[in-house]
């Protein structure tokens, strides 16, 4: 079995997992593009909420015999709680991108 552990095929998945975590870190670790990309998936992600809220309000008072109890009710909750975490995110993301400004143009 020692030969398993070590053979070339868990050489080959260490190597790859290093490669995708090194892409990463490339990508992520020198720009502030992610954080800003975070904003832009917050903002889409919250609109999208709020028209899928409007939806389901509008479906409980014009179907209301079609819809199960509790439905509406569970639905604009977790479209709430899901619009205040991605704002949330987003505001520490911006948080971050200023941070980040500030240090890199100051001389430490």
């Amino acid at each position: 079995m020692k030969f398993l552990e070590s053979g070339p095929l868990n050489l080959l998945s260490n190597t790859i997992t290093k490669m995708f975590g090194l892409a990463l870190a490339g990508v992520t670790g020198f720009s502030i593009a992610p954080l800003i990309l975070t904003v832009y998936l917050a903002v889409i992600g919250s609109v999208t909420s709020l028209l899928l809220i409007l939806y389901v309000l509008w479906l409980k008072f014009f179907y209301n015999e079609q819809l199960k109890p509790g439905w509406a009710f569970l639905s604009i909750g977790s479209l709430l709680m899901s619009s205040f975490a991605l704002t949330s995110l987003a505001t520490i993301a911006l948080y971050l991108c200023r941070l980040e400004n500030l240090l890199s143009n100051s001389n430490w």
